[in-house]
């Protein structure tokens, strides 16, 4: 049951990573509060990668990499996580 629903919520928040950055990509997107609460979700789970990449001077140049880095963080901490619970 805890499997399933962590990793629920994993795909989640990777769908709204993914939905945002495809909405980045689509000019004209009229204000949503969908779209809104998308951005601001994405943004909430992307700060923490864009203030590392920051810190160590990555620069993100034309493409911004965080998306890519945060979903796999995400991977990274599901993974952590079902292994100290499940071995």
């Amino acid at each position: 049951m805890f499997v399933s629903v962590l990793r629920n919520i994993v795909t989640l928040l990777q769908l709204v990573i993914f939905v945002h950055v495809v909405l980045h990509f689509l000019p004209n997107i009229p204000s949503h509060p969908i779209t809104d609460a998308i951005h601001r979700a994405a943004e909430f789970l992307n700060t923490p990668a864009r203030r590392l990449f920051d810190a160590l001077g990555i620069r993100r140049g034309p493409l911004d990499w965080t998306p890519l880095f945060t979903i796999f963080l995400l991977n990274i901490g599901e993974a952590l996580v079902l292994k100290l619970l499940y071995g």
